[in-house]
């Protein structure tokens, strides 16, 4: 909640800190300046989870695969299992919880 009360100038400050380089981004050049407030606070966001937001191609990507990894951490072992199976993905019961994470994370990254 912190980052949505900052103003923007402040949120940019944050991407450099993060080493978020906002030029990378040309959908933020011809928005309003509360459309790029929340696009700032969703590379932020996507970031403070673990995407590597430089590497997509867009904000809305970034902020798709934020999603999908937070909703990833919330999976119980065996749902992340079941994910596995449907995506194709070897599962073997020896595998730990973390392994499953790192997998599905890069499934989701690259897929």
């Amino acid at each position: 909640a912190m980052y949505s009360e900052l103003p923007v100038s402040e949120l940019e400050r944050e991407c450099v800190e993060w080493e978020i380089d906002v030029s990378h981004f040309k959908d933020l050049a011809s928005i309003d300046r509360d459309e790029r407030r929340q696009q700032l606070v969703d590379l932020l966001l996507a970031s403070l989870n673990g995407v590597h937001v430089q590497r997509l191609g867009s904000i809305s990507a970034a902020s798709e695969v934020g999603r999908q990894y937070v909703a990833l951490h919330g999976m119980s072992l065996q749902e992340m299992q079941e994910l596995c199976r449907e995506w194709n993905i070897p599962t073997h019961k020896s595998v730990r919880r973390e392994d499953y994470v790192d997998r599905l994370q890069y499934a989701i990254y690259w897929w």
